[in-house]
């Protein structure tokens, strides 16, 4: 699986059919189709929504809100994800001399992968 990005990436589909196991009232989308709707839910996402329904629930007594969902369960995934070595890396290296930066862009002897 490619690494999420966005908080759009739970979509409220996934987050209604978690909302609806869970026993929460969930009403028709207009663009759902048959009983229980035609998208089923990324099991490697769940954990996460699940998770932000059920803190939002306790920490409020209220039904959450999809955009809550969607940004609590974002903020979970990257908090299970840790720092990756960009994010550690970023900023600690700094280059004063921008003519050395720049012969090493111009280098024809280096190759650069895309």
């Amino acid at each position: 699986m490619r690494t999420i990005s966005s908080p759009n990436t739970f979509k409220t589909c996934y987050i209604a059919q978690i909302k609806k196991d869970l026993g929460f009232p969930v009403r028709k989308a207009a663009n759902r189709k048959g009983k229980d709707g035609i998208t089923k839910v990324n099991e490697t996402l769940r954990p996460f929504i699940e998770k932000a329904i059920l803190i939002l629930n306790e920490k409020t007594g209220e039904i959450p809100s999809y955009k809550d969902v969607q940004q609590l369960s974002f903020k979970l995934y990257k908090e299970s994800k840790g720092k990756s070595e960009t994010d550690t890396l970023f900023g600690s290296v700094k280059f004063e001399d921008t003519e050395f930066v720049k012969s090493i862009a111009e280098d024809k002897d280096i190759f650069y992968e895309c």
